[in-house]
C-alpha cells in the first residue's frame, strides 16, 4: 500500500464520529385549576309554617335534637319528606320556627289541618314533641305561606384531566431520523476527500497531496 493511501486512510479514521445527542422534551407545567365562586340559587316556594316558644337556651338545641324535632313532626304528618322539614332556631327564651315545603296551597292546607290538633295549647305541642322539648307558648299556628328557600349548592367540577407528556411517534423519531441523516451524510463527505485526495496524487504523480 502506498504512502499516500496510508496517509489517507490515517486521515480517514481520524476523522471524528458525531455523537447523537437528543433535546430535552419540555414539558409545560400544568396550570392550577381556579375554582369558580358558588352560586346559590333562590326558589319561592309554598310552605306550611309555625312558631312556638321553648324553655332553655339556644345552645341547648344541638343538631340531635334539632333532628328529633324534624323526626317528630314528620311521624305526625302523612306524605311529607324529612328533608322537607326546616326547623330554625332563634333566641327569644327559645323561638322554635318550623317550616314543610310543599308543592301547592292546597298540600300545604292538608299539612296544616293534620298539625291543628297538636297545636291547640301548649301542651299538646309538647306531648306531639315526644316530651323533647317543654313548649311555653305558641306564636303562630300552622299557616300556609310562601317563603324563599335556598337552593343546595350544585357538585363541584370534576378536575382537569392530567398533561399527558408527548410519545415518540409525537417527535423522538422525527429528532432520531435527523440525528442519522446527518451522521451518514458527514460520513459520506469524508469519503469524497479521501476519494478526490487519491485522485488528485495518482494525476500528480510522486507527489503528495497533504490535507
Amino acid at each position: 500500500m502506498s504512502p499516500c493511501m496510508c496517509d489517507c486512510w490515517a486521515t480517514l479514521c481520524s476523522v471524528p464520529t458525531a455523537t447523537p445527542t437528543f433535546a430535552p422534551t419540555l414539558v409545560p407545567a400544568t396550570a392550577t385549576p381556579t375554582s369558580a365562586p358558588t352560586v346559590i340559587a333562590v326558589t319561592e316556594t309554598y310552605v306550611t309554617t309555625t312558631e312556638f316558644l321553648a324553655s332553655g337556651s339556644v345552645d341547648d338545641y344541638t343538631p340531635a335534637k334539632i333532628d328529633a324535632i324534624k323526626a317528630q313532626f314528620q311521624a305526625g304528618l302523612s306524605g311529607v319528606d324529612l328533608s322537607n322539614i326546616i326547623v330554625t332556631i332563634t333566641a327569644a327564651s327559645v323561638r322554635i320556627t318550623v317550616d314543610i315545603v310543599v308543592t301547592s296551597p292546597s298540600a300545604g292546607a292538608n299539612v296544616a289541618s293534620q298539625l291543628a290538633t297538636h297545636f291547640t295549647s301548649p301542651t299538646a305541642l309538647t306531648t306531639f314533641l315526644g316530651g323533647s322539648v317543654a313548649v311555653e307558648s305558641i306564636v303562630t299556628t300552622p299557616t300556609v305561606t310562601t317563603k324563599v328557600i335556598p337552593s343546595p349548592p350544585p357538585p363541584p367540577s370534576s378536575p382537569p384531566s392530567p398533561y399527558a407528556p408527548p410519545t415518540a411517534d409525537d417527535g423522538g423519531s422525527d429528532a432520531t431520523g435527523a440525528i442519522i441523516g446527518g451522521s451518514v451524510g458527514g460520513v459520506v463527505a469524508v469519503v469524497g476527500i479521501v476519494a478526490f485526495v487519491m485522485y488528485k496524487n495518482k494525476a500528480g504523480g510522486a507527489g503528495k497531496v497533504k490535507i
